[in-house]
């Protein structure tokens, strides 16, 4: 098992398997790790990151049985304010709050958003807005 791979996988399944997340964003603009050069990026995109490192949870006869995982998810887009991205953001959550399944590096029993995550940064002369949240995982 690697939970930190099992639970990018089911993020981006879950993501790119939702209708009303597509609708808004494309599949190749569901990112991992960090948004591509601002200059060229193509905007709303979702960016997906892995928040700290994996806190094992759970033990079973000296053996791991579930590793807890955090994972941030936002819309990323200009703007000047938070509207345009509240839509998407909610489409993200819908896809994603208690969600499970299995994917090929493990099996997340739980997927929870714990908190909403926001911030504004000023990049290439523009501002970018980040919209979404914070989801905890449970993998085995």
């Amino acid at each position: 098992m690697n939970a930190i791979a099992a639970a990018t996988q089911h993020v981006v399944a879950r993501l790119t398997s939702a209708p009303a997340v597509l609708a808004a964003v494309p599949a190749e603009r569901i990112v991992q790790g960090a948004v591509p050069d601002p200059d060229r990026a193509e905007y709303p995109l979702i960016l997906i990151q892995t928040y700290g490192d994996p806190v094992d949870t759970r033990y079973v006869a000296r053996a791991r049985a579930l590793t807890e995982v955090t994972v941030s998810v936002r819309v990323v887009m200009p703007a000047d304010d938070l509207g345009p991205l509240v839509p998407i953001a909610s489409a993200v959550d819908a896809a994603l709050d208690g969600t499970f399944g299995v994917t090929d590096t493990g099996t997340v029993s739980s997927c929870v958003r714990v908190s909403e995550t926001e911030l504004i940064e000023r990049a290439s002369g523009q501002v970018l807005r980040y919209l979404g949240g914070r989801y905890e995982l449970l993998v085995s």
